[in-house]
């Protein structure tokens, strides 16, 4: 299992990663999907903490594939009010 240092600077990389090469001229974060660890190291939280968020539905908004559940990134700076909310 990574470290919580190694799981916080993936987030990092993730989130300020330029599009890819082969991406669609628009290129939105909304894309960038965080596993519940990445989005925990994002938020500075315990994975714990995501878990019994999204079990009481007061945190930020999840999607589940398969078994996983992913987060938006731009959910996460919303929820952290890193970005503006659209009008």
């Amino acid at each position: 299992m990574p470290s919580q240092k190694q799981l916080s600077e993936n987030a990092l990389r993730l989130a300020t990663r330029a599009a890819p090469a082969n991406a669609p001229a628009v290129f939105d974060d909304r894309d960038v999907l965080f596993t519940t660890p990445e989005a925990a190291a994002y938020l500075r939280k315990h994975p714990v903490t995501l878990e019994r968020w999204r079990r009481e539905g007061s945190g930020p908004q999840a999607m589940r594939v398969g078994q996983r559940w992913f987060y938006r990134l731009s959910v996460l700076r919303e929820f952290t009010g890193a970005s503006p909310k659209a009008a």
